[in-house]
C-alpha cells in the first residue's frame, strides 16, 4: 500500500512548486464520472507498493461540466512507467500522462496572461533577448504539451517573435502597397528571416520551410481569401506551433489554386474608364470640390425685387 500524503504536505503541495505526476483527462465528463475516475485511481494506488521514487499525483480534468480542475490524490504514486501505464488503462476516458519536474498548482489552475513564465529552453546562439513585458503578447505554451523537437519554443522570447510576425501579416496586404511593394517586402523578410526571427527560423527548418514558403507565395499572389489567411497568421501570433505545418499546407493549396480574394475592393481596377480616370486623377480638387456649380447656375451677388415679390408684401401704416 502506498503512503498517504500528510496533511501538512497536502496543503503545501497547493502552494509551492514540486515534482509531480500529472494525469490529464481530455474527455468532457460529468461530476459523477469525474468522481468515479478519481475513486478508481485511488483504489489502484492503495493496492500498490512503495518504491524509491514516489511523487504526488495530480488529476487534471480538462472539462468537467465545462470547468478545468486539478485534483491532488491523497496518496503518493510511484514513477514506474509500467505501473503508470496500467493506471491509465484503468481510467474509462482518454488520458495523457506527464512527469512534471516543477508543478505549480496556482499557475496551472489560474493562468494569467502576460506573466513572466520560466523559459523551457536556452536562448539560441547569437540571439539578443528582447525586452520583456511587451503589451499584447500571449503566454508561452506548456513545454510538457509540446513534442520534444518544439520544446525550445516554450519561452517568452519565442512568443514575442511569433506575436510580432503574426500580427504584422494579419494586416496583409499592407494598405497603400502595390504589387511590386508587396513582392519586395516579402523577399526582404525571407532573406533576413533567420537574423530577425531566430526561434521562428528554427521552427521553419523543422516543418520543412513552410513559414518562409507562405511568405514567398504571398509576395507572388498577395490577395487571398481572408479565412485561410487570417486562420494561419492568428495561429502564428498565438504560438500554436503544432498546427503551423497543417495550416500552412492549407493556405499554400489555396494560393496554388489561383482563385484569389473575390472581395478585394481596395485594389484599383485594371481597366481604366472615363469615370475611374476622373476618380483616380491626381487633380483631386476637381473631384472633391466641383468648380462648375457657379458657372452652371448663375448666382446674382445682390437680391432683385420683382413685381411678384412686391404684390405679396403687406404695407402697414
Amino acid at each position: 500500500m502506498t503512503a498517504k500524503i500528510p496533511d501538512d504536505d497536502y496543503k503545501s503541495f497547493h502552494e509551492r512548486p514540486h515534482p509531480a505526476i500529472l494525469v490529464t483527462v481530455e474527455d468532457s465528463v460529468s461530476r459523477e464520472q469525474g468522481l468515479a475516475i478519481s475513486r478508481s485511481m485511488q483504489e489502484y494506488l492503495e493496492a500498490a507498493e512503495d518504491t524509491n521514487d514516489m511523487r504526488p499525483l495530480w488529476l487534471k480534468f480538462a472539462a468537467i461540466e465545462t470547468a478545468r480542475v486539478h485534483f491532488l490524490q491523497p496518496s503518493f504514486a510511484p514513477t514506474d512507467r509500467q505501473f503508470l501505464g496500467e493506471l491509465i488503462r484503468r481510467v474509462p476516458a482518454t488520458c495523457r500522462l506527464s512527469l512534471i519536474p516543477s508543478f505549480d498548482f496556482k499557475v496551472r489552475q489560474w493562468p494569467k496572461r502576460r506573466t513572466k513564465a520560466a523559459a523551457a529552453g536556452k536562448p539560441l546562439a547569437g540571439h539578443v533577448p528582447r525586452s520583456s513585458g511587451r503589451i499584447g503578447t500571449y503566454p508561452p505554451p506548456d513545454a510538457s504539451m509540446l513534442p520534444l523537437k518544439f520544446r525550445f519554443f516554450a519561452c517568452e522570447e519565442a512568443m514575442q517573435e511569433a506575436y510580432e510576425l503574426g500580427t504584422m501579416f494579419d494586416r496583409w496586404p499592407f494598405y497603400g502597397f502595390d504589387k511590386d511593394d508587396l513582392k519586395s517586402s516579402s523577399d526582404k523578410l525571407v532573406s533576413g528571416f533567420s537574423t530577425r526571427y531566430p526561434y521562428l527560423a528554427e521552427v521553419d527548418k523543422l516543418i520543412g520551410g513552410k513559414l518562409t514558403s507562405v511568405i514567398t507565395a504571398l509576395g507572388d499572389a498577395p490577395h487571398q481569401p481572408a479565412f485561410e489567411l487570417r486562420r494561419f497568421w492568428m495561429s502564428v501570433a498565438r504560438g500554436g506551433v503544432r498546427s503551423w505545418e497543417g495550416l500552412a499546407d492549407d493556405l499554400l493549396d489555396v494560393i496554388a489554386d489561383g482563385k484569389g480574394d473575390p472581395l478585394r475592393f481596395h485594389e484599383e481596377p485594371e481597366k481604366t474608364t472615363t469615370g475611374t480616370a476622373r476618380l483616380y486623377s491626381p487633380d483631386r480638387k476637381s473631384v472633391t470640390k466641383p468648380s462648375t456649380f457657379r458657372t452652371r447656375y448663375k448666382m446674382s451677388s445682390t437680391p432683385v425685387l420683382t413685381p411678384s415679390h412686391a404684390r405679396g408684401m403687406v404695407v402697414e401704416d
